[in-house]
């Protein structure tokens, strides 16, 4: 039950909480406790389920549309387009520009 609510409130609340405390907390469990409940129910922890919610935003939105890396950024609540661009990176090993150039060159 603890873990489908997380899921309910990842997808509402994605781009706004980025943090595991954040969603423990909503939850009134430890970030500990979410995190195990999450890698028993699906085999992957808390953060990284956040992180794949967040991933693919960011790709759709890079596929979709023609918003800016930087608009996309603070759309995702990050801090900045660097911090955006630097998660997109370390998750996709592509910066979002080169993510985006791929389908604009693929027309």
């Amino acid at each position: 039950i603890l873990y489908r609510k997380f899921m309910e409130m990842l997808s509402a609340q994605f781009d706004q909480y980025h943090a595991v405390s954040e969603y423990a907390k909503m939850l009134h469990i430890s970030a500990r406790r979410l995190s195990e409940l999450c890698k028993r129910c699906s085999g992957i922890k808390a953060k990284e389920i956040i992180n794949g919610q967040l991933i693919a935003e960011a790709k759709r939105l890079l596929q979709f549309s023609a918003i800016t890396v930087k608009e996309i950024a603070y759309a995702l609540h990050f801090n900045s387009a660097e911090q955006f661009s630097h998660f997109f990176k370390k998750n996709t090993k592509l910066s979002p520009l080169n993510y985006r150039n791929q389908f604009v060159d693929a027309e």
